[in-house]
């Protein structure tokens, strides 16, 4: 069976961005490192918790030849092609919420269709509960 069971909590901490030379708060323009150092758990924010059941094999249904790669050049020594599934639509490569330009012709947009595609896990859940 491809269907499991996610219980998930999540809480909100203090946090600080601090400057590693100096060990205070950033300085505006200077180019030091920096890191984030998490605190205490926000003494205002409620806890959230979830309880899920995820059912992988619909994945295997919502294949589209998007997916479905092209045939490798390189053979095991079996000869058979080598096949690499993905279910990753993601397309927006950098993160930004566009469709960017990576060059002459060529951009974010794989298929086309001028929207971000991203892979539409949420069909894969058939039971979610909020946990008070």
């Amino acid at each position: 069976s491809n269907v499991f069971i996610v219980h998930m909590q999540v809480d909100f901490f203090e946090a600080k961005e601090i400057d590693i030379t100096t060990g205070a708060a950033p300085v505006a323009g200077t180019n030091n490192p920096t890191v984030v150092r998490i605190g205490a758990k926000l003494p205002d924010s409620p806890g959230h918790r979830g309880f899920f059941v995820v059912d992988r094999s619909r994945a295997l249904e919502m294949l589209t030849a998007a997916d479905l790669p092209k045939v490798s050049s390189t053979t095991p020594s079996g000869g058979n092609p080598q096949y690499t599934y993905s279910f990753n639509r993601r397309e927006d490569l950098n993160g930004n919420g566009v469709i960017d330009s990576l060059g002459p012709g060529v951009s974010e947009d794989t298929n086309g269709n001028g929207i971000l595609d991203r892979f539409p896990f949420r069909s894969l859940i058939i039971h979610r509960q909020s946990i008070k």
